[in-house]
């Protein structure tokens, strides 16, 4: 399946940290222009000319020759011009020509993200909020007593399902608690597979149960596991415009949803700020790396972590220091449940560990 229409607006890799909000700064050794290849994304681009690529928009403010500057495809021309001391960009479409008419073929828009990635976090639910678990409807399993449920079986699922709907099989997984407030933010899902109400004659619907058919399976469906719709590939959001967030908004990653000991761009992250707190596709976040504490003993200065129990518990002489945090990556939320979303990691390298503190990056 494919989306019916990729508009992206560009945030990149994010090469930049500091930036303010009348500074437009291209990166040092930039390109005056640059063909589009197929395979590019936007976060690519921006890359060979931004210092601070999730601020491409302004390059296009103000150029009255491109009437929708987000829609960018292979073998399009981008060149560099100054207007009042400002760059800008502008676009030239190029042409192969031919001496025979022919039927231009229908491109696909560059994206702004590697769609691959992120497809599957879209087009599937990854986490469930609890309330909506309490009320689920479950696998109630087959009439042969066959606990091996995969593609072509036929199952029965809790209550009434609409015919022609695709629904998604998951098994629920650990909970998330918040570190802080020990409050419930959702519980993990596995995709197991996907699933349709089966019209055969032979098997019929009654009040307490569906039967259904197993069209796509990950692993094999088990009695109990939950079923939910899944949503419409048509309506799904292919673009996403950087946002800024408040920059005293702190949070941190709950969880990977990549199986790595080590995160890095292009991994996707779950974090503990959701729709209630204003969160939206779009939102940048900052990846933190706390500050180490020292313990300093006369000319010995040693971790706090590798110090033993007696010398933090006694050592009341000591001195100790809280070394400052530091920005190691960054990130892009790219879908939101109501206390929580997932987001793509978009600059980073070796991030060891899952549990990051994240904090709001306004430009």
């Amino acid at each position: 399946m494919k989306f019916k229409q990729v508009a992206t607006v560009l945030f990149g890799a994010l090469l930049s940290f500091s930036v303010t909000a009348d500074t437009l700064k291209l990166k040092e050794g930039h390109p005056d222009s640059y063909i589009v290849k197929k395979g590019d994304t936007l976060w690519d681009i921006s890359a060979y000319f931004l210092d601070s690529p999730w601020l491409w928009p302004r390059l296009w403010q103000t150029n009255p020759q491109v009437k929708n500057p987000h829609l960018i495809y292979p073998g399009d021309k981008l060149y560099l011009t100054w207007v009042d001391g400002q760059p800008q960009l502008g676009r030239k479409r190029l042409k192969k020509m031919s001496p025979k008419p022919r039927i231009e073929e229908k491109r696909s828009a560059v994206p702004t993200v590697p769609l691959n990635i992120i497809e599957p976090f879209l087009t599937k639910d990854h986490i469930i909020d609890e309330s909506l678990l309490k009320g689920s409807p479950r696998v109630m399993g087959q009439n042969n007593r066959s606990t091996r449920i995969t593609k072509g079986h036929t199952f029965y699922g809790e209550g009434q399902f609409e015919p022609n709907v695709h629904y998604g099989v998951y098994r629920v997984g650990p909970t998330y608690t918040d570190k802080t407030t020990k409050e419930v933010l959702g519980s993990k899902l596995a995709y197991i597979g996907s699933a349709q109400v089966n019209q055969d004659e032979g098997v019929k619907a009654t009040a307490e149960v569906t039967p259904l058919v197993m069209t796509q399976s990950a692993l094999e469906a088990k009695l109990g596991d939950i079923i939910l719709p899944i949503p419409e590939y048509d309506v799904l959001p292919a673009f996403f415009i950087p946002t800024s967030t408040p920059v005293e908004m702190r949070g941190y990653i709950v969880d990977a949803l990549t199986e790595k000991t080590a995160l890095g761009r292009g991994d996707i992250v779950v974090i503990n700020l959701g729709q209630r707190d204003q969160i939206a596709p779009g939102a940048i976040f900052s990846i933190k790396q706390p500050g180490a504490t020292v313990i300093q003993r006369g000319e010995k200065i040693v971790y706090e972590e590798d110090a033993n129990k007696f010398e933090q518990v006694f050592s009341t002489g000591d001195k100790s220091l809280t070394l400052p945090e530091e920005t190691i990556g960054m990130m892009m939320v790219f879908k939101t449940y109501e206390k929580s979303s997932i987001a793509i990691i978009v600059r980073g390298k070796d991030l060891v560990g899952r549990h990051f503190d994240i904090q709001g990056v306004e430009f």
